[in-house]
């Protein structure tokens, strides 16, 4: 293991990591750094820069159905997250547990009542997610009414 000095991405910097490995992978994992890795100046403007987006995932531990915001910088604005009553958690890539590969974002549980529902995603809305994710999560949360209201409790 040796430390390599690699230039970031953006060109502004440099950045000293450890890597190890055979040569031809070292010589590989810094072609990466170089093309991927930005300064974290350029970093925090491109977070600043991304849209927030929205999505229905179960959360890892408890297997509930939430509201994650999957993207844009929601550090700026974790206070705000928690008054409306997200929470800080993890979930499961595609909502399919066997990948074990899980992404952390402030989520919210689906809420029960619509008009709940309407005041979180009017909330969503303001913090400029696209009215596509609002349609998606309105979509479904209308195909878990239905399910449940089709779900045939002596079907066992």
């Amino acid at each position: 293991m040796a430390t390599y000095t690699i230039k970031y991405a953006c060109g502004h910097s440099t950045h000293d990591v450890w890597l190890r490995g055979t040569e031809k992978e070292i010589k590989s994992q810094i072609e990466w750094y170089e093309d991927t890795i930005v300064c974290p100046e350029c970093y925090k403007k491109l977070k600043q820069s991304e849209q927030y987006r929205a999505r229905v995932v179960d959360e890892a531990l408890s297997g509930r159905e939430c509201i994650a915001i999957t993207k844009g910088d929601t550090y700026s604005i974790k206070e705000q997250l928690k008054e409306h009553g997200f929470f800080w958690g993890k979930y499961y890539k595609d909502n399919n547990v066997l990948t074990l590969t899980t992404y952390k974002a402030w989520m919210i549980n689906m809420p029960n009542d619509d008009n709940k529902l309407d005041e979180l995603l009017s909330y969503l809305s303001a913090l400029g997610v696209p009215e596509a994710d609002i349609e998606t999560i309105k979509q479904t949360k209308a195909n878990k009414k239905l399910d449940d209201l089709l779900d045939d409790p002596f079907d066992e």
